[in-house]
């Protein structure tokens, strides 16, 4: 079962729905095949103090976090398939 979890900096949630932005890694989780939707479980935390240089940080961090089991090929497949959920328009 996979555990998904958003790390957001307040500048994402400004612009970006919370439930659209968990929607649509569960809907890549399920799309992977790899899980049943009761599995999948997804969370938002939000960044509240980060610093990187000198420059204002905006940024949108996915981990997910999967049991033993999977082979190479699975994970990659769900890393890619949680990468292109997250394309904004």
């Amino acid at each position: 079962m996979p555990h998904c979890i958003l790390e957001c900096s307040p500048e994402i949630l400004k612009h970006c729905d919370q439930q659209v932005l968990m929607q649509r890694c569960f809907d890549a989780a399920i799309s992977s095949e790899l899980f049943l939707p009761e599995d999948i479980k997804v969370r938002i935390q939000r960044l509240e103090n980060q610093k990187i240089g000198e420059t204002a940080l905006t940024q949108l961090h996915t981990e997910v976090k999967i049991l033993d089991g999977r082979t190479v090929e699975q994970r990659k497949h769900l890393s890619k398939k949680c990468c292109r959920g997250f394309t904004l328009t």
